[in-house]
């Protein structure tokens, strides 16, 4: 799972890097929806400034680790993790939704979608399902957990 993981960040963060370059203007494409897999969904927001900043640090509820311009968070409920999502931030809407559209079709992605300037994946039970929050801990250990300063 943390190759996959890696592969994906990899993946998308290459994508940021080759549409900065390019010379298309990100005004004249056409958006549309696309399914990450034949169960998942995606989702567009069109409100780009509604979601700029969302706040995420590690609380009693989650568990929240930089990579890069991205944050992996570990939603959880005691010891159980209850949900595994990745925030890809492209400074903007339209790099963000760029990037959904060259999101490859993955099983263990339940759905992606953009909210601001934020690509969100959000994946399977299955891959999270057997992992106790002391796991994430150790599997993650090697990044920097945020935690909000008080």
């Amino acid at each position: 799972m943390k190759k996959k993981l890696l592969l994906i960040i990899f993946v998308v963060g290459t994508l940021f890097l080759v549409t900065g370059c390019g010379n298309k203007k990100v005004d004249d494409i056409n958006y549309e929806s696309n399914n990450t897999n034949g169960t998942g969904e995606v989702k567009e927001n069109d409100d780009s400034s509604a979601y700029d900043d969302f706040e995420l640090y590690s609380d009693n509820t989650k568990i929240v680790f930089a990579n890069g311009s991205g944050k992996i968070v570990f939603y959880y409920s005691g010891n159980e993790i209850t949900a595994h999502h990745v925030y890809f931030d492209y400074n903007n809407n339209a790099a963000a939704k760029l990037a959904l559209q060259y999101l490859e079709k993955d099983e263990s992605i339940d759905k992606a979608y953009v909210k601001g300037r934020y690509l969100i994946v959000e994946y399977n039970k299955s891959e999270y399902e057997n992992m106790t929050l002391e796991d994430v801990k150790t599997a993650y250990s090697y990044l920097e957990e945020l935690k909000k300063n008080k």
